[in-house]
């Protein structure tokens, strides 16, 4: 039998058809299967890739900011008359009186009309203090601490209903008859608003900032929905919308910020994971936090249930648990992902201790503040002396003592 097996694998290529056996032979079996496709390969590699990568998604996260200039506690802190027509002057007037933070209830509050009662120059009107020096001199009789002038830039409010426009007939006429060809309302540039701040130190009179603060009516529905509801008119929004941003300066405030999340695909508890992005999605973060602790106590090397997680705590101002959190990210963690969401998480730390005036943690932040080279202390270099040297540097490759094999092998090179 094995005499002819073998000699039944050893016939020659060529045979008639009347000899070719009717058992299809081992080799001609193995033939019949190919190689694998390269394209399989990739595909093979992009899902085992994507299970342990994901993807990325984001969620609106309510954060806390400091103020942009550091104001005492109990400040005095007046408004000069704001370079505007007079109607839109005095609706920025009362809606920085009304718009006030509840967080600065120490702060005192000074108007154009307090400024004109304290000026040592009887005023007719708030138009002189429109200028610098008389505008300063005021607030110094009043004994304010910082002065607020502004001078608004960009109007786009349009004409209040029912006030005249002052134009001729002719001129009226021609409007009526253009207004057909006109963009309809829903295609118009929404209202806008932009305001130049200037803020000076009293005492001193030196201007200490300036910026200018633009909105208009979209971005003002978007960052306070409780405006429309407040103030249905949409200039009378955009004026309190401005205000608020005026009032950011002196006092912290609460913005919209979008987090990113992780967002697996083939991981164990992937399902749950996204059930717990879509409860952040909609601004749940307590559901989500809770699917994302039993993703990541069911399953401990997800690093993804870790990473949505570290988000959560951080969403409800436990910062050091969130940090704690993204350090115990395993072996196959998404490093870039989790450097970026562990500064993300300090810097919004910071701001959170800054705004309310609270010491830094015990534990430290997780990277230390910037040091201006001014403030470095200048290290005197001395050259060393070989005799104070220890005795293995004059042995060639030898391992330091109190070193690790690792540490040595794989220590910088110095070119």
């Amino acid at each position: 039998m094995c005499k002819l097996r073998l000699s039944y694998f050893n016939q020659p290529a060529a045979l008639s058809a009347s000899a070719k056996p009717s058992v299809r032979s081992p080799t001609h079996r193995c033939s019949q299967v190919g190689p694998v496709p390269a394209a399989t390969w990739v595909v093979v590699c992009l899902v085992m890739l994507s299970s342990f990568t994901g993807c990325a998604m984001s969620a609106p996260m309510h954060v806390v900011h400091p103020p942009r200039l550091k104001v005492p506690m109990a400040s005095r802190i007046a408004f000069a008359p704001i370079v505007a027509d007079d109607q839109l002057s005095a609706e920025l007037e009362q809606a920085l009186v009304a718009q006030m933070p509840a967080q600065r209830a120490d702060l005192q509050l000074l108007t154009a009309k307090d400024l004109v009662a304290a000026s040592p120059v009887r005023l007719a009107s708030t138009a002189p203090l429109t200028g610098d020096l008389t505008a300063l001199l005021a607030a110094r009789q009043a004994k304010a601490e910082l002065l607020l002038m502004g001078e608004v830039v960009q109007n786009d409010l349009g004409q209040l209903q029912g006030q005249p426009n002052n134009l001729p007939p002719e001129a009226a006429q021609f409007n009526a008859n253009n207004a057909s060809f006109l963009a309809p309302a829903a295609v118009k540039r929404p209202e806008r608003l932009a305001i130049a701040w200037r803020v000076l130190d009293v005492p001193t009179g030196r201007v200490i900032g300036n910026q200018t603060l633009a909105i208009d009516r979209i971005q003002a529905d978007r960052q306070y929905p409780d405006l429309p509801f407040a103030f249905p008119m949409p200039r009378e929004r955009v004026v309190a919308a401005s205000a608020r941003q005026t009032w950011q300066s002196v006092a912290p405030y609460i913005e919209k910020e979008d987090a990113i999340l992780a967002l697996p695909w083939l991981q164990p508890g992937a399902s749950q994971i996204r059930r717990g992005n879509g409860y952040a999605r909609i601004g749940r973060w307590e559901q989500a936090e809770t699917e994302w602790t039993i993703a990541a106590t069911r399953h401990p090397w997800s690093n993804t249930a870790k990473h949505n997680l570290a988000l959560a705590q951080a969403a409800r101002e436990d910062f050091e648990s969130a940090k704690y959190t993204l350090g115990t990210m395993g072996p196959l963690r998404m490093r870039k992902r989790q450097s970026e969401t562990l500064v993300w998480i300090d810097q919004r730390h910071r701001w959170h201790h800054e705004a309310l005036g609270l010491p830094p943690p015990e534990g430290g932040w997780a990277f230390p503040d910037p040091v201006l080279e001014a403030e470095r202390p200048l290290a005197t270099s001395v050259a060393p002396d070989p005799e104070d040297a220890p005795w293995w540097t004059a042995i060639p490759g030898t391992k330091p003592p109190g070193w690790t094999w690792r540490q040595w092998l794989f220590q910088p090179w110095a070119l």
